[in-house]
């Protein structure tokens, strides 16, 4: 309220968001939320009272688990932190189950078990990493908690999920064939070839590395959100 007349408009918004360095998006979402009488214009106590509530959004965001008290026990702390590793192990065995329905085509192409701890791995990363970043860009604000910034946010994603699936698929491809494609000449001479099916592996093992990456960057992102 730079005038002091008690009511805040958009200019003054967009000093505000300039000043603190925050997107053109921010200003959209909080006008919509905000500014429920569609004027560009709230009044002061309004403004404050919807910041207060974003940043109590926002710390939900940030705190999926329910914080300690001061001077836990180890056995509090275990308890609490047990929880969520019990059930991600049950998730986890969900996994183990699929793998059982395929136990006749694991069997006849072992090659699977060999790469498999890098498929989960590359799709445990990056879905990692596309959920750090979301959290980072709500603390910062740069992201807010609305259907506005999550559709720009899962937007920017499907672009880089679409460039880091087709690179780690490109390296993917190149480590299966390196270490699994090749194969000595058959009459014994200094050389390696490449079989129909080393080209059939390193084909399959590259397109499981291409859709693990992109829908893991996608589940990644999405997650901060729906745990708002």
């Amino acid at each position: 309220d730079v005038d002091g007349d008690g009511l805040v408009t958009v200019s003054e918004l967009q000093h505000f968001a300039q000043a603190m360095k925050l997107p053109p998006s921010y200003l959209q979402d909080f006008l919509t939320y905000v500014d429920r009488g569609h004027n560009n214009t709230v009044s002061f106590d309004s403004f404050m009272t919807a910041i207060r509530t974003k940043e109590l959004a926002l710390n939900r965001a940030c705190q999926p688990l329910e914080p300690l008290q001061a001077g836990a026990s180890m056995w509090q702390e275990g308890w609490q932190r047990g929880q969520w590793l019990l059930g991600l192990m049950l998730l986890q065995s969900l996994s183990g189950a699929i793998l059982a329905s395929y136990e006749h085509l694991i069997k006849n192409h072992i090659v699977v078990t060999l790469f498999l701890t890098m498929l989960v791995g590359a799709g445990g990363n990056a879905g990692n990493q596309s959920t750090i970043k979301v959290i980072e860009g709500m603390a910062s604000g740069e992201i807010t908690v609305s259907w506005t910034s999550f559709v720009q946010v899962m937007q920017h994603q499907v672009g880089v999920g679409l460039f880091l699936s087709v690179l780690m698929t490109l390296a993917g491809f190149l480590r299966v064939l390196l270490t699994n494609g090749l194969t000595r000449l058959r009459d014994g001479s200094e050389g390696w070839e490449l079989t129909v099916t080393g080209l059939y592996n390193c084909i399959a093992i590259s397109i499981s590395l291409l859709f693990i990456v992109f829908f893991s960057c996608l589940f990644g992102t999405l997650l901060p959100f729906a745990m708002a």
